[in-house]
């Protein structure tokens, strides 16, 4: 999934995570570390004609970093999923 996203020339790091949905299910949420300015509308797009719908993420935010382990460094999802919505969050059915 990240792989996607990070084929993008404008995306340094993601991550993906599950957010629940009004229907109970779950929506696919990416945080995004930008290279570059990157805008999320067009990023969004570019993911939806490159990915299947399945996998096409409803929400894209930027960060400036992503929460990691100092042990192994590998990304804490948990800590992003407790993460409160920021102010340059995109959402695709807006």
């Amino acid at each position: 999934m990240e792989g996607y996203v990070l084929d993008h020339p404008s995306v340094a790091e993601a991550a993906a995570i599950g957010v629940p949905s009004e229907d109970g299910e779950q929506e696919i949420k990416v945080f995004v570390v930008p290279r570059e300015p990157v805008y999320l509308a067009a990023l969004g797009i570019w993911l939806a004609e490159r990915m299947p719908q399945f996998m096409t993420p409803r929400y894209l935010e930027t960060v400036p970093s992503l929460p990691r382990t100092p042990a192994t460094g590998r990304v804490q999802k948990s800590s992003l999923r407790s993460r409160a919505a920021g102010p340059t969050l995109w959402d695709r059915s807006a």
